[in-house]
């Protein structure tokens, strides 16, 4: 019985040693895996630029995704009473089809009136859009405006409308919230669609940043 007992303890010495040399690698593991998850989630989250709606002389709205959260997302900016005009930014893309139009008969249907709603249709890209959009606000004389994008898209927008508009046109950022969004922050490069979002931004910022490409 002894020396069954001896022969037990032996055959869990190895086991034991096995656990011990083995938990540093299980937590290096852990460690990696947590932190991959963390950056990954800090890098979507540092494209987003997202401030409490208020009072302002007009809402503007960029085209660029398909499932019309943008639009929805005005429409209850405008229905809120939050600014007297919407301003759809979208250019004319394939078959003749304009974005701008289709943004316009989307809020149309949500409630805001066709009447209050400005079109501006030649910018291709964000910083085109700003331009164009910038006529636009210098006839509404605004000193305010409510910007709507996606949430990845929403620091850079910001940052173009604010170097187009100058310091004499506030833009407040209001993207589409994140509970009302396609895009989902949690473990976002797990999804093609995300990927594509985030993706597409490293990309805008480097053009921006490094090869001042607007």
């Amino acid at each position: 019985m002894k020396a069954g007992k001896r022969s037990t303890k032996t055959g869990a010495k190895p086991k034991r040693r096995r656990l011990w040399l083995a938990s540093p690698i299980l937590l290096v593991v852990l460690a990696v895996a947590v932190f991959h998850a963390w950056a990954l989630t800090s890098l979507a989250k540092a494209f987003m630029e997202s401030q409490p709606p208020r009072k302002a002389d007009a809402i503007v709205v960029l085209s660029g995704e398909a499932n019309g959260e943008r639009e929805a997302h005005a429409a209850e900016l405008y229905n809120a009473g939050y600014a007297p005009w919407v301003v759809a930014a979208g250019p004319v893309v394939a078959w003749g089809v304009c974005e701008a139009k289709v943004m316009a008969s989307h809020m149309a249907s949500l409630g805001v009136p066709e009447a209050r709603i400005l079109l501006e249709t030649r910018g291709m890209n964000t910083y085109r859009q700003a331009e164009g959009v910038s006529r636009i606000l210098r006839r509404l004389r605004a000193r305010t405006v409510l910007l709507v994008t996606s949430p990845t898209h929403s620091r850079r927008a910001g940052a173009v409308f604010r170097q187009v508009l100058g310091p004499s046109i506030e833009v407040i950022s209001c993207p589409v919230p994140l509970s009302k969004s396609r895009f989902r922050l949690d473990r976002w490069w797990t999804r093609y669609s995300d990927v594509r979002y985030v993706v597409g931004e490293c990309v805008s910022w480097v053009n921006r940043l490094v090869f001042r490409i607007q």
